[in-house]
């Protein structure tokens, strides 16, 4: 590859191209990674052959400047049956685990939740589009494929179990917040107000609470609200683009 614009094309066994992604000019793209950062596609679900499918983002595993890999920690996430919420739990994990694969999180053979889940959904704002997984369907009929740590899922439970997810510590987490709304995570450490720290496009946000209608509680004092890690989030972007939301660890 070169470092004045190139570009990588993805073969399938039998010689059919599956993707492409360019740089600096290559083929009219202006995709621009500096030293330390890497392209990366912005939502696994859609792809449009242009540059607007990849986004700038750290590396996974990131390296810090002294050569050395960063830190991995564990996520332990409590995950709760019945109740007021009917099993439902809003999460998030702050980690970049090795597999992101959502069957390789909740059904992982030591740390997983296997047995304990029946239903995930989970809304994708670029597509405006709901998917499901559910443990005993049919895996062609089931549509979320993978889970992030920039991404708020919907998790149903039938018994009491708790989620450890094992991952790098990022050093920041790009998260792009489409028109209307996203549902997505807080993946940092530190305690954030969060009319202080979300971008000023957003206006409102929705937050797990199993005493209201659908589990939600919207929220449009933001200057009252702390925004805590393995939470998951609705975050409505007021805006008629995309905003980019920078979440530093």
């Amino acid at each position: 590859m070169g470092n004045t614009g190139d570009h990588v094309k993805l073969y399938s066994d039998n010689g059919t191209e599956m993707d492409m992604v360019a740089w600096e000019g290559e083929k009219g793209w202006s995709l621009n990674a500096g030293e330390g950062e890497v392209l990366v596609r912005e939502d696994e679900y859609v792809d449009t052959d242009t540059e607007n499918d990849w986004i700038v983002s750290s590396p996974d595993p990131q390296v810090v400047a002294d050569g050395l890999f960063p830190p991995t920690r564990t996520d332990s996430i409590p995950l709760y049956a019945g109740g007021g919420s009917d099993g439902w739990n809003y999460v998030s994990f702050s980690v970049i685990p090795d597999n992101s694969s959502l069957l390789g999180i909740l059904e992982n053979e030591t740390d997983g939740i296997n047995g304990s889940y029946d239903k995930v959904m989970y809304y994708s704002g670029s597509d405006d589009r709901w998917r499901s997984h559910m443990a005993d369907r049919p895996v062609h009929f089931n549509d979320v494929d993978g889970w992030n740590n920039s991404m708020g899922i919907w998790i149903r439970m039938v018994s009491n179990d708790t989620l450890n997810v094992t991952g790098t510590v990022p050093l920041a987490t790009d998260i792009t917040l489409y028109p209307g709304w996203n549902m997505v995570s807080y993946p940092s450490e530190v305690e954030r107000l969060a009319g202080d720290y979300l971008p000023s496009e957003v206006s409102k946000i929705g937050l797990f609470n199993s005493s209201m209608e659908y589990n939600l509680e919207y929220i449009s004092d933001l200057g009252n609200h702390t925004l805590r890690s393995n939470n998951g989030y609705w975050i409505y972007n007021s805006a008629e683009y995309s905003v980019g939301w920078s979440v530093e660890y």
